[in-house]
């Protein structure tokens, strides 16, 4: 297993010293362009033998697809483009519903925006289908938030929004969460979870958050400086194997699931659309005429009826 040592740096200077004019407004419609101009894939991870391996950032500017690096690089770049917005990185664990075999705790990353006034800060979270941003205000920090996001996966087709709450709180010592993850003392932690009477649990002994809700995670307020040799090392370890494409799409002010593919071990390919099965065998088994109607419904510039085979695997494996 390929582990790498966590690097952050404090961002308490860069919150307090900000020059953004930006907002909860301007965060959710650029999140809402992600949804629907991106997708989150794995699959683009996979390289030619001979091929130098490309970070996320290269990746997602050149295919529109990532994993959670790649798709806070991509929100991270319209904020700045559009509103001369500063934004930054930031580590996060995950509910254990996501947990995989060989992941550490720190396996995911959003993005952290600075507000108008220096108390206030945002986290946008692409890859967990935020429908709005998570505003923390640091003169109100006892008062629990509440934001949304989309689970993709709900058999709801009408609203698959779901309720979450927050709570924000300050580590009182170094948090070693493992000999490749520390987190400083003094850190801002936005804690998140289903329930809205839970209880947060933050003396950080053992572990970080003891008896809680199963979907419950935590947003680092710490800048993640090496993201990919840090969280995507070890994550494709895991996802090499079986690599995936989820392409979203923004209908009724939600987020849904309109086309995914995912490899299994036997190198069949499931094909869904909206979360229901339309195909499950081998990629070289499709009729010209499929393929060219699952291209169409992807939509994407780069996957397109002639890089399918290559994308997709079908005369190898993915080496990372």
């Amino acid at each position: 297993m390929e582990y790498k040592k966590l690097k952050t740096q404090n961002l308490t200077k860069k919150l307090f010293k900000t020059d953004n004019k930006i907002g909860a407004r301007e965060i959710k419609k650029e999140l809402m362009w992600c949804h629907d101009n991106l997708a989150f894939s794995t699959y683009s991870y996979c390289r030619k033998p001979n091929k130098k391996r490309q970070t996320s950032k290269q990746i997602i500017n050149k295919t529109n697809t990532g994993n959670c690096i790649g798709l806070s690089y991509a929100l991270k770049k319209r904020l700045k483009n559009k509103y001369s917005a500063k934004s930054y990185l930031i580590p996060a664990t995950i509910p254990d519903i996501f947990k995989k075999p060989g992941y550490l705790e720190i396996s995911h990353v959003a993005l952290l925006i600075p507000g108008a006034k220096p108390w206030v800060f945002y986290i946008a979270d692409p890859a967990f289908y935020f429908l709005k941003p998570i505003k923390v205000n640091l003169r109100k920090w006892s008062i629990p938030g509440m934001f949304k996001m989309s689970n993709i996966y709900s058999s709801n087709t009408e609203n698959n929004a779901e309720d979450f709450y927050t709570r924000l709180s300050v580590l009182e010592k170094d948090l070693e969460l493992n000999k490749y993850q520390k987190i400083k003392k003094n850190t801002f932690v936005v804690n998140c979870s289903s329930y809205v009477g839970w209880e947060i649990i933050t003396k950080h002994t053992d572990n970080l958050r003891a008896e809680q809700p199963e979907m419950s995670w935590e947003y680092m307020v710490t800048e993640i400086k090496n993201p990919d040799e840090a969280i995507t090392s070890f994550f494709m370890n895991y996802w090499k194997k079986k690599p995936f494409i989820t392409r979203t799409i923004v209908k009724h002010g939600n987020v849904f699931c309109k086309a995914s593919i995912h490899h299994r071990n036997n190198n069949n390919i499931t094909i869904k659309s909206y979360n229901i099965p339309f195909y499950d065998g081998l990629e070289r088994d499709l009729t010209k005429e499929e393929v060219k109607k699952w291209v169409k419904i992807f939509d994407m510039k780069f996957f397109t009826e002639k890089r399918w085979k290559d994308y997709l695997l079908t005369n190898g494996r993915c080496i990372y």
